[in-house]
């Protein structure tokens, strides 16, 4: 190959060269993009967590021992977690907690005390930053991530609790668009919800 037949062949190597690296660019951000938009928008700092289900917080069917821990619900004792359940409106709600359930509920304590239809399946969630707050809860499907525990404890309202979440305000969302101000907001006194009972 002759220099001149060189040097045009490396003149239209370095034009291909020129005209095809830049329109790689963009692809490559746009991949970026797609990733980012792609994972979970939480803090980078957030442990990595499990999605667990309520129904799958003990075994099924129930046995002759009565309820038991599912081998997943205590593969995941002690470790954060995310629970989707809806927010139970409460007419004596206990300060710092929620309950989480598998459908929307009304309790009316003042009235009818522990004689109420609570599903096997409720989680307490205990707001750490809230200890001395109560709340209004709305009624839409909520996603609540914290550390979950395992096991019997008293409750200050008389209950015993035998899951527990323990999580912050910040980590109570609304699901499928819904507004997440009123899935948690503080009651108001006197606010109780009203019963549906007459004497």
């Amino acid at each position: 190959m002759s220099p001149r037949q060189l040097s045009v062949t490396l003149a239209a190597t370095l034009f291909f060269a020129a005209t095809q690296s830049p329109a790689r660019l963009p692809s490559l951000a746009f991949v970026a993009a797609a990733k980012r938009q792609a994972s979970p928008s939480q803090p980078s700092s957030r442990p990595a967590t499990e999605r667990l289900a309520l129904r799958e917080i003990f075994k099924m069917p129930i046995g002759p021992r009565g309820l038991e821990f599912s081998e997943r619900a205590r593969s995941l004792a002690d470790k954060y977690v995310e629970i989707e359940g809806y927010l139970i409106a409460q007419s004596a709600p206990v300060k710092g907690q929620v309950l989480l359930g598998p459908m929307p509920m009304q309790l009316h304590e003042h009235e009818y005390g522990f004689a109420e239809d609570l599903p096997a399946t409720i989680v307490h969630v205990v707001l750490s930053d809230a200890a001395e707050r109560t709340f209004a809860t709305g009624s839409g499907l909520v996603r609540v991530y914290g550390v979950l525990r395992l096991g019997a404890r008293n409750e200050p309202d008389g209950r015993v609790s035998y899951v527990r979440l323990e999580a912050t305000t910040a980590a109570v969302y609304a699901v499928n668009g819904q507004d997440a101000s009123a899935a948690l907001k503080p009651a108001e006194p006197g606010s109780a919800p009203a019963c549906g009972h007459r004497h």
